[in-house]
């Protein structure tokens, strides 16, 4: 079973506005008007925030029943909510722009201590300027 609490890059104690919150910055990051190419990455933080968002469905999710069942992407994402960039890739990149700019990808990432072969959502978006890093607050 995929993690839900992976895709959404929270931890198992988070409250229901920090799922939202979670929810609501890969919502922004992925739409199809900003990024047309993550459908199906769409689903999968979707369908992981309609099961953590409502109490009864993250309890049976917690105690590890099957609530909802994600799509099987074994080449893309990973159990552990982990995305294989090389194979996500593969499917949406034409060839000739792979070979030339893939490279460049795992340096930055890798640059970043980031394996593209095994990054989750949240730090590749991170990595790659879609979703800012949080900056600590100022002292008064």
């Amino acid at each position: 079973m995929t993690d839900h609490y992976s895709i959404l890059g929270v931890s198992r104690t988070a409250t229901a506005a920090e799922l939202k919150a979670a929810h609501r910055k890969l919502v922004l990051a992925l739409h199809p008007d900003v990024n047309p190419q993550a459908a199906s990455l769409m689903v999968l933080v979707n369908q992981a925030y309609s099961v953590l968002s409502d109490p009864a469905k993250r309890a049976e999710y917690d105690r590890g029943a099957k609530v909802h069942e994600l799509p099987k992407r074994p080449t893309e994402v990973r159990a552990d909510g982990s995305i294989n960039l090389v194979a996500l890739a593969e499917r949406f990149v034409p060839p000739e722009t792979r070979v030339n700019l893939f490279p460049s990808i795992e340096r930055l990432l890798g640059d970043q201590g980031i394996n593209a072969r095994a990054a989750t959502l949240e730090q590749f978006l991170t990595a790659t300027g879609v979703l800012k890093k949080k900056r600590g607050r100022k002292s008064a």
